[in-house]
């Protein structure tokens, strides 16, 4: 199994009790994937996972950490070596912000702040933060950043309340915890001082999100820019599958994707790949 999350350790414990060898390969220093680095200790304490990895460990599996596929070992090594492969590691990479200024080193990606986060080593972050999004991962960027001692916590989301993906119980969370929500705001650039530091981000109001026929197309309203002051930006927008696994495997042209994650037979988790298997968020 690639990956020890959810989806590859639900697997090597169904595989274990049907009596098959199970080796795992994980590429941070500690097993659980998201449950460990992307839920924050206030959600989930990390013991609880890792105790439950521990028992499927006691079952017989066997799990390498610290070793990434496509940079320490390929998919052809993996394929020489056992009867199948299992591919479960989930979506690692925040999904860039195409507007001017966010590309630089400075404006936060999610998932990489709270694989920091999550198991309690430093980032240091200003007084003011916005966070650019309105899922879950939104939140749980915006609530750590309160508890990693922002003074203000502001998020900017395309949709309106009833339209953000977000559970209801995380955005009321959110408001407890002092944290702003502006909807119907699409973000128009990275705000910078003469210095080059982030002082703000400017929005712009939308009227709507969808057209007629469900399709994602903001309007925007004319006249309606602003700047919203911070010194900090994060970005949680989504999440997409980290492609270098697939580096210096003979088979990668092979692999169907949709969208930008795995292509499987539904019931079997079967790719367009012999003997290669996918499942949790990086498979479809």
């Amino acid at each position: 199994c690639i990956g020890a999350g959810v989806a590859s350790m639900t697997c090597a414990h169904d595989l274990l009790r049907l009596g098959y060898a199970v080796d795992v390969y994980e590429m941070m220093p500690l097993p659980g994937g998201m449950l460990v680095y992307g839920v924050p200790p206030y959600r989930l304490k990390n013991d609880i996972a890792l105790n439950e990895i521990g028992a499927i460990e006691y079952l017989g599996a066997k799990i390498y950490c610290n070793v990434k596929v496509g940079r320490d070992i390929t998919m052809n090594d993996l394929q020489e070596k056992y009867d199948a492969v299992f591919i479960g590691i989930g979506l690692w990479k925040s999904r860039d912000l195409p507007i001017e200024g966010a590309d630089l080193p400075d404006i936060i990606r999610g998932i990489e702040y709270l694989r920091v986060r999550c198991v309690e080593e430093k980032w240091k972050i200003g007084d003011h933060v916005v966070v650019v999004g309105g899922g879950n991962v939104a939140y749980d960027v915006a609530r750590s950043s309160v508890r990693n001692g922002a003074k203000k916590v502001t998020m900017i989301c395309l949709e309106s309340r009833d339209e953000q993906t977000a559970d209801e119980f995380e955005i009321e969370d959110g408001i407890e915890e002092g944290i702003a929500t502006h909807n119907r705001l699409a973000p128009i650039a990275v705000v910078r001082d003469e210095a080059g530091k982030v002082a703000g981000i400017k929005v712009q109001r939308i009227s709507s999100l969808f057209d007629h026929n469900g399709r994602f197309m903001p309007q925007m309203i004319p006249d309606t820019q602003f700047v919203i002051p911070c010194d900090t930006i994060a970005l949680a927008i989504g999440q997409s599958m980290d492609m270098s696994l697939l580096n210096g495997w003979d088979k990668k042209s092979e692999l169907q994707l949709d969208r930008g994650i795995i292509k499987t037979e539904r019931g079997t988790c079967r790719t367009s790949v012999k003997r290669v298997y996918a499942g949790g968020d990086a498979a479809f």
